[in-house]
């Protein structure tokens, strides 16, 4: 079976519960604000020896959607109060980096924190409503780096990653992680494909807020 944005959409625990996302482009957005989008969803290429599927989450021309980039310091983007279930907000990569939510007026103002050192410096408007540091989605085994200090050796080399999505599902916003390793050839540079890991065992998500 392959993943689908209706998954995605209609049942996001299960979906990155059984599947890895990833996301790693961000050509529309080349500022710190990002915005409405629509997301084009591809398999990443699978490393040999492993079962599990990885899928490339990517920002493209659209409405439906919202992404908040990664930028030097803070990337965010404002999102209406009441958007229809199933509406996705998601960002880049996260290493290091916090995810942040405010409230603020009739708004969600969403932030891709870097290493967590520059947001609270800009006294952001309202109430906050979601703070996912690195600690709450790296797991307390670190387990992303772990697993790419293991897969790495003379001829190839592990990264890992940990990718946050927001996605509004019943009256509410579930924030869930899933992890990727991505493997580099140390002789050719080329990528030689992806696996998800899971940084906590028991479930992929982190927390949830209130639509209102």
């Amino acid at each position: 079976m392959a993943l689908t944005l209706d998954d995605l959409r209609t049942d996001p625990l299960q979906a990155c519960t059984d599947y890895g996302l990833l996301c790693d482009k961000d050509e529309i957005f080349r500022r710190d604000q990002g915005g409405q989008c629509g997301i084009h969803l591809s398999r990443a290429p699978k490393f040999p020896t492993t079962s599990s599927e990885v899928y490339r989450l990517e920002p493209a021309p659209g409405n439906r959607d919202w992404f908040f980039p990664y930028s030097r310091q803070v990337g965010f983007c404002i999102v209406p109060i009441g958007q229809p279930e199933g509406t996705i907000a998601f960002t880049g990569g996260m290493n290091g980096c916090t995810l942040a939510v405010y409230r603020h007026e009739n708004s969600f103002h969403f932030y891709h924190d870097t290493n967590g050192m520059f947001l609270a410096n800009r006294n952001p408007p309202g109430e906050r409503v979601c703070y996912v540091p690195v600690h709450a989605y790296q797991g307390p085994l670190k387990t992303g780096e772990r697993l790419a200090r293991e897969g790495s050796n003379l001829q190839q080399k592990a990264y890992f990653r940990h990718n946050l999505i927001c996605v509004r599902s019943g009256n509410e916003w579930k924030v869930i992680v899933t992890g990727i390793l991505n493997y580099s050839s140390l002789i050719t540079g080329l990528d030689l494909g992806y696996e998800m890991f899971k940084p906590w065992f028991n479930t992929c998500l982190l927390t949830t807020f209130r639509d209102r």
